[in-house]
């Protein structure tokens, strides 16, 4: 959030509002379901078909920063993936 906001004083591009705002849950919300089925995809990187014309200047060179849940996700299945190679090639392995 400090990058986008420090690009957006050093561009000077000051026509539009960006505000983000925690909620305590989605409970009782109208549209919250909706709501968290978006977050889950952007935070996977599914849905982005914003048009980059329409992005302000300073978010159309270079990408955003993963969300904590993606890196945490990717994390997970690189993991899985490094210990999966690790276990078969171990002498325990042709045990089981």
């Amino acid at each position: 959030m400090r990058r986008i906001e420090k690009r957006r004083r050093n561009d000077g591009n000051n026509d539009f509002k960006l505000a983000i705002r925690w909620v305590p849950g989605h409970e009782g919300i109208i549209g919250s379901e909706l709501a968290n089925r978006e977050a889950k995809k952007a935070a996977e990187g599914h849905g982005n078909d914003s048009a980059n014309h329409r992005l302000p200047k300073y978010l159309r060179t270079d990408p955003l920063l993963c969300s904590a849940r993606a890196l945490l996700a990717a994390q997970k299945i690189k993991l899985r993936t490094q210990w999966k190679g690790l276990w078969e090639r171990s002498p325990r392995y042709e045990r089981t």
